[in-house]
């Protein structure tokens, strides 16, 4: 079971998911241009990935736009292989707010890319039983270990039916 991990550098150095097995890194630019779909097509057909990971909402410098673009170009990509297509993960930390007491936690996290949430919604709408889109927020406080606690939340993601997910505490 290989997870294709995509997003621009930034964001999977972040993950640094780079030595796990289980992940393959493609990173947008510096020769990849993952707003190509012939290009990310490509990617996708390489070998028979137990999901797809856009990793681009983890980066607080790209601007909403750029994400949603980038989702909108693997989506297209994904889309021409349904209704055998494989799995979505769109990876935010933080876009869902945290119900609490506590100001601090309710204040933790960026809702900056909680947009991908919404656009998943709407793929789910236009692609009813073809394609799987699902949406994982990891926890603010996690920082540096984000990429851990992806690698231990996606295989339970992935089997599972949740939609939406997002993991606290």
């Amino acid at each position: 079971e290989q997870w294709l991990v995509l997003g621009g550098k930034a964001a999977l150095d972040r993950l640094a998911l780079g030595k796990d097995r289980r992940c393959r890194c493609v990173a947008h630019g510096a020769g990849r241009d993952l707003l190509d779909e012939d290009a990310t097509h490509a990617l996708l057909a390489e070998r028979p990935w137990a999901a797809v990971v856009l990793a681009e909402g983890l980066t607080e410098d790209a601007s909403d736009v750029d994400v949603l673009t980038m989702a909108l170009h693997l989506t297209r990509a994904a889309a021409r292989d349904a209704p055998k297509a494989v799995p979505l993960v769109f990876v935010t930390f933080g876009a869902q707010p945290l119900a609490s007491e506590l100001d601090e936690a309710r204040k933790s996290g960026s809702p900056k890319h909680s947009g991908l949430w919404g656009y998943a919604r709407a793929v789910r709408m236009e692609y009813p039983g073809t394609l799987r889109v699902s949406c994982l927020d990891l926890d603010p406080s996690k920082g540096e270990a984000l990429g851990a606690e992806l690698a231990r939340a996606l295989p339970s993601h992935c089997a599972g039916d949740e939609e939406e997910v997002a993991l606290r505490g």
